[in-house]
């Protein structure tokens, strides 16, 4: 590997590093699991990536595979920033916005921009992007690569709707731009003799030959598991977008340099209420209406998740006069209206308030301005509390996060959730978006001993087929990565996963891209790739 990095060094302008520390360092993202590179390049520019990528892809042809992932700052959960061969860290370098123009609304940025920078430079200009506020310890490229949703309830909540051309690497290191082509303009692509050529030619030919197959999958599904954005890609008319294939796609079909991507307007004045109640039928009943209200942003915290935050010391106003009036707290409310015309904020505060109060709100609490506003969104520092914790004895597993139930299936699930908690003696404290219908769940586990390790996997195989019988998504915020694919695979429709495996040879013949992510393993390989020791904090 010496001899491969010195090589590397010599023909790219980024730093080439095989630096034991270094790669210990880089062997782990957010994730239980840990793989440890060969070798850690810092690429300063697209050319960079491109001679990585023909170099490694030039190898396996020979017979020599080395793999190559991309990483920003290893924020996923799924283990998809870490790999055994090349990691190209792109938040050192490639980390800058290119170009904003305010009328179309469009940002050119490059991928190791991290998303907290973007954020709070948009919103300096008046502008954001609701999609990366999950993500705002991350990278936009780790955000689009993940296929990310953000926690608010806006229209272009999910990364992919943000998201308008692409720069990307292909295997081979050929580049190419990734927009809506018409039918005359993808004619032109597939008569190429490239690589690009190549990957037109059979995409289309895939499409047709599965297009009843690709027409069941559902495009609006809160769902990023193996590349079900196929269905986006050729309209009516003939044209192709490659562009939803790449998101979410996790760098297994190519490595994204360079986006185009859309912002919203933002308004910095908003108004917030939180409420407690005292049953879940009255946060229910309040819940009905709050929909037609168009809220920014909408979280219910369950009584067990504010059980293990007070046990923690955290406190707030609004729990502590809930329990001064002696009212047992069953949930948490928090709706925020980020509507730029101050007299609707007011009136849909108003209506909501109302209502809490006819279903029995315990305690109700209105931000207005900016300071109430602060002392109000706090509540929702009670999950932070409740999710980091001193015991190095225990573990929040972060995949449990990011989850979809259809609403009809609520008290199905419940129910059954209920059953698997009794069975496995855990508890199940969660949070979670009544609109989108998006859950986080923070079960604590041991995390000693090899057994303890096994029974996680093992309560999470039992909870991914419980979230499958109810038709839900374990993959309703970001991808699978590794971690979750075997559970993904396993409950997937066989016809689809050989649509999917067709789609990965199609841009990575040599699977020298991300290798094991998107792709079935064994469950001894992911207990092989287990921390041996980890914390929340990362």
């Amino acid at each position: 590997m010496n001899k491969i990095a010195q090589y590397l060094n010599e023909h790219t302008f980024g730093d080439v590093s095989v630096n034991p520390d270094l790669r210990k360092t880089l062997s782990i993202d957010k994730s239980i699991l840990t793989l440890r590179p060969e070798i850690v390049i810092c690429p300063y520019v697209t050319g960079d990536i491109r001679k990585v990528a023909k170099f490694t892809y030039q190898l396996s042809e020979k017979g020599h595979n080395i793999g190559v992932a991309v990483r920003g700052m290893g924020d996923n959960r799924t283990g998809s920033s870490i790999g055994k061969g090349i990691i190209l860290d792109t938040s050192i370098h490639m980390n800058h916005i290119l170009e904003f123009d305010s009328k179309q609304r469009l940002i050119r940025i490059q991928p190791g921009l991290s998303c907290k920078t973007l954020d709070e430079s948009m919103k300096i200009q008046g502008y954001y992007m609701p999609s990366i506020s999950y993500s705002q310890n991350g990278t936009i490229g780790g955000a689009v690569a993940s296929g990310v949703s953000g926690n608010t309830s806006s229209d272009t909540n999910r990364i992919a709707d943000s998201v308008k051309e692409l720069e990307v690497v292909l295997a081979n290191g050929d580049v190419i731009q990734t927009r809506r082509y018409s039918k005359r303009e993808v004619s032109k692509k597939s008569a190429q003799t490239d690589f690009e050529g190549k990957v037109y030619r059979e995409i289309e030919t895939l499409i047709e030959e599965n297009e009843e197959l690709i027409n069941q999958i559902d495009k609006e599904a809160y769902d990023n598991s193996g590349y079900n954005s196929i269905s986006k890609v050729r309209q009516k008319d003939g044209s192709i977008d490659l562009t939803p294939l790449f998101v979410g796609s996790q760098g297994t079909l190519g490595i994204i340099s360079e986006m185009i991507m859309q912002v919203d307007f933002y308004n910095e004045n908003k108004s917030t209420i939180a409420m407690t109640f005292s049953s879940r039928k009255a946060l229910q009943g309040t819940l009905n209406d709050i929909d037609k209200l168009s809220p920014e942003k909408v979280l219910v915290i369950d009584s067990k998740m504010i059980s293990v935050a007070t046990s923690h010391r955290y406190s707030h106003s609004l729990i502590k006069q809930a329990r001064e009036n002696n009212r047992q707290i069953a949930g948490i409310l928090l709706c925020t209206f980020m509507d730029f015309n101050d007299r609707t904020r007011k009136r849909k505060i108003k209506k909501i308030s109302k209502l809490a109060d006819k279903m029995g709100a315990t305690t109700i609490a209105i931000g207005d301005d900016f300071n109430s506003n602060i002392e109000v969104s706090a509540i929702e520092n009670l999950v932070y509390s409740a999710t980091h914790f001193s015991d190095a004895e225990y573990i929040i597993p972060p995949m449990f996060a990011g989850i979809y139930i259809d609403k009809s299936q609520l008290d199905n699930f419940f129910a059954a959730l209920h059953k698997l908690e009794m069975q496995n003696d855990i508890n199940m404290p969660y949070c979670f978006d009544p609109i989108q219908g998006i859950f986080n769940f923070y079960p604590q586990f041991k995390y000693r001993t090899v057994q303890d390790k096994r029974r996680i996997l093992a309560v999470y195989d039992m909870f991914c087929g419980l979230v499958n019988s109810c038709g839900g998504s374990i993959t309703a915020i970001a991808a699978e990565g590794r971690l979750q694919s075997p559970f993904i695979i396993r409950d997937m429709n066989s016809e689809l996963v050989k649509l999917y495996s067709k789609i990965r040879d199609i841009f990575d013949p040599y699977k020298t891209l991300n290798s094991g992510v998107k792709q079935l393993s064994e469950m001894r390989d992911i207990i092989a790739m287990l921390r041996q020791s980890y914390s929340n904090e990362r």
